[in-house]
């Protein structure tokens, strides 16, 4: 599939891509994050998505099938692939978007939540030195982030929810409309993700001692409520219709865990503990288990993810306190429930390297959260 076809192709192409350049001027500014920085981030990120365009002219990628199905007639709005082939419809019909042109569009979806999490770091590393700072540059700039949030497909806008509602839950009374935004984007693309973003919304506002009882009250009830309406549809959705019966859930946990399997990433998780299977979700491949060129990259970016899990384990046993400013209360809930169904019903290293960006950001945040406070530093807030 050519990238592009036509010399209006290719203008449209680079006016997608300037547009990109303007939007992320206007993020930079609202997350208050350094021109210089933010722009590198943008080419770095522009890059994987012509490398990725590139790489799946000669590869099986899910983009390929997004972009034909875009281009063969009118879509019918829907939720998951439905959703996107009816978006990429949309934007390619109305706008006639080369192939490459459409990759860029994405990317500028996934570099949105780039930038939001990236200026969510930085937030928790303000008077930490220099050596953190860096260490969150190198996590910004981590290849497989780029690379799986810069292409056609569900995971670029999934990432753009991701980044916002991480940035939203730092002052989660002030910017609750990007919350509930963020939420309903996932809710389209993967509403089983979105039935656990608001459970830990339930337990978040159960637990703020800071709001008056009366409103914890009506919010608990509000969000009990949506718990009640969207967890059934997002669990028929991913194919368990009936949890009152406890067999039903281990039927369908065994079932998860045999897909995928086939090809040099899949993996017997079954008889694993659920220890392995947390460890293995997050940070395998390891550079000894590579076998290509790009497992041998991902297990690169998983190798820093460790080194970033031991130096928070080494943080949390030095210094426990840490700013109660944070919404740790919505974030940490969300990191459990989420690992825990996904890292027990994957079974394909290559899906998870892809999917573990929908919680990673969290679980990024906390690890930081410990990473180098001083004893009595508890940093000041600022957002």
């Amino acid at each position: 599939m050519p990238l592009f076809n036509t010399a209006t192709e290719v203008f449209s192409t680079l006016f997608i891509w300037l547009i990109g350049l303007a939007i992320t001027e206007f993020f930079r500014k609202s997350f208050k994050l350094k021109f210089t920085i933010s722009h590198i981030l943008y080419l770095w990120h522009s890059l994987f998505s012509l490398t990725y365009a590139i790489y799946a002219q000669t590869h099986s990628a899910d983009a390929n099938g997004y972009f034909r199905r875009a281009l063969t007639g009118d879509m019918n709005f829907g939720i998951g692939t439905t959703f996107i082939d009816f978006f990429t419809h949309f934007f390619v019909s109305t706008f006639h978007l080369s192939y490459l042109g459409t990759f860029f569009l994405f990317h500028i979806f996934g570099f949105i939540g780039l930038l939001a999490f990236y200026a969510s770091l930085n937030q928790i590393v303000k008077g930490k030195t220099k050596f953190i700072k860096r260490l969150v540059l190198i996590t910004v700039f981590l290849p497989s982030l780029s690379f799986w949030t810069a292409a056609i497909g569900k995971d670029s806008l999934i990432f753009m929810a991701i980044g916002l509602s991480l940035w939203a839950s730092l002052k989660l009374k002030k910017r609750m409309l990007l919350i509930i935004f963020s939420i309903a984007i996932i809710a389209i693309i993967r509403p089983h993700i979105a039935g656990i973003f608001i459970i830990a919304l339930s337990i978040s506002f159960t637990l703020d001692k800071n709001l008056p009882l009366i409103r914890r009250f009506i919010l608990g009830i509000l969000s009990l409520l949506a718990v009640s309406i969207m967890v059934p549809f997002a669990l028929k959705y991913a194919g368990l219709n009936d949890i009152s019966q406890g067999a039903n859930v281990i039927n369908y946990i065994e079932e998860r865990q045999s897909y995928n399997q086939q090809g040099g990433a899949g993996i017997d998780i079954s008889a694993m503990s659920l220890p392995s299977q947390l460890f293995t979700y997050t940070f395998r491949p390891l550079p000894i288990e590579a076998h290509s060129t790009t497992s041998l990259l991902a297990s690169l970016d998983n190798l820093f993810l460790f080194i970033l899990f031991v130096l928070f384990v080494r943080g949390f046993y030095k210094n426990k306190k840490v700013s109660h400013h944070y919404n740790t209360a919505f974030i940490v809930p969300y990191i459990i429930f989420t690992w825990l169904i996904l890292a027990t019903t994957t079974a394909n290293l290559g899906i998870a390297i892809r999917q573990k960006w929908m919680f990673l950001p969290f679980l990024i945040f906390i690890f930081f959260l410990y990473i180098g406070n001083k004893k009595k530093g508890i940093y000041k807030y600022e957002a």
